[in-house]
């Protein structure tokens, strides 16, 4: 099968000699935001990538190629990452070499491109065939359980009102049904695809937990900086969890929360004392958090290739 029969478009290099870590921290953070930003264009314009004969990746979309396809969904994870880069380049605009910087808009973007991007970076990360799958399918399962809680918000029987009709309690009925199916059908796949590379149910059932999106980017994060072979383990450990402690707090920011928004602000007073203040988004935390998701980003980009 060809590169334009698999689903995944021809690009340009993909710009894995880009490492957001490089930026020299000492300078001042809006001046580092700015470098950081000037990657967009280069970063959005590299996917997809082609898949080539010989890869891990044509041997990935091989694998169960009537079930499943790994490299076409990490694709999609990563098209889902630079979508999110191409609106927040779209909101943070420089100008006369200055950066404006929105209060909160940038964290649910910036939050989309480390789980988008994480994703894709930790299903690709394992050097083993097996273990891609695992981590894929697990993925898959995560889903398939949010897909149920969603369900269950839109038509359980505890959202059945009182008054509603006979025909009403029908059609909910009916959507339940459908849902189960549904469910039924999916989980099936799944485990055919785990049937025919040989992986047992237990190892993904319980989808991304323990530990969930804090847990998917600490390991990656570890993983990416021990690839790399220029730092310790225990330094690399440290690394993945202040990524896993990013992640957290711009979500907290996103959802949001007012104790991290205060501390997250460039300018005000955190002894609680009740004044009126003023307050900015603070360039170095949109700064380090970028780091992380670009990092993420460069390690799927990179692994997608080989």
């Amino acid at each position: 099968m060809s590169d334009s029969d698999s689903g995944v478009a021809d690009s340009d290099e993909l710009p894995d000699e880009i490492d957001p870590e490089q930026i020299d921290l000492a300078d001042d953070p809006s001046k580092n935001l700015i470098e950081l930003l000037s990657l967009f264009p280069r970063i959005i314009g590299s996917s997809p990538t082609p898949i080539k004969d010989g890869s891990r990746m044509h041997t990935d979309r091989n694998a169960a190629p009537e079930l499943i396809s790994l490299p076409n969904l990490c694709q999609h994870y990563i098209s889902g990452a630079n979508d999110f880069l191409a609106t927040l380049e779209q909101i943070l605009p420089v100008e006369s070499g200055e950066v404006f910087v929105p209060r909160y808009s940038a964290y649910p973007l910036l939050r989309g491109v480390i789980e988008s991007s994480g994703q894709a970076a930790w299903v690709l990360g394992p050097s083993d065939q097996r273990e891609r799958f695992v981590r894929l399918l697990r993925i898959q399962k995560a889903e398939l359980d949010y897909d149920r809680r969603y369900v269950a918000a839109t038509v359980s029987t505890s959202a059945f009102h009182k008054d509603d009709t006979r025909e009403m309690r029908s059609q909910l009925n009916k959507l339940q049904r459908g849902a189960k199916e549904s469910r039924e059908r999916q989980m099936n796949r799944l485990l055919d695809i785990a049937s025919m590379l040989k992986i047992n149910k237990r190892e993904f059932e319980h989808g991304l937990n323990p530990g969930g999106y804090e847990s998917l980017i600490y390991q990656t994060y570890l993983e990416a900086h021990l690839a790399d072979g220029n730092l310790s383990e225990n330094e690399c450990h440290w690394l993945g969890r202040y990524a896993a402690s990013v992640w957290l707090f711009i979500s907290g920011l996103s959802h949001p929360s007012v104790s991290r928004a205060w501390a997250n602000a460039d300018g005000g007073r955190p002894d609680g004392t009740l004044v009126a203040v003023e307050t900015a988004a603070n360039p170095l935390i949109v700064r380090n958090t970028l780091i992380v998701a670009l990092r993420l980003q460069m390690r799927a980009f990179v692994a997608l290739r080989s």
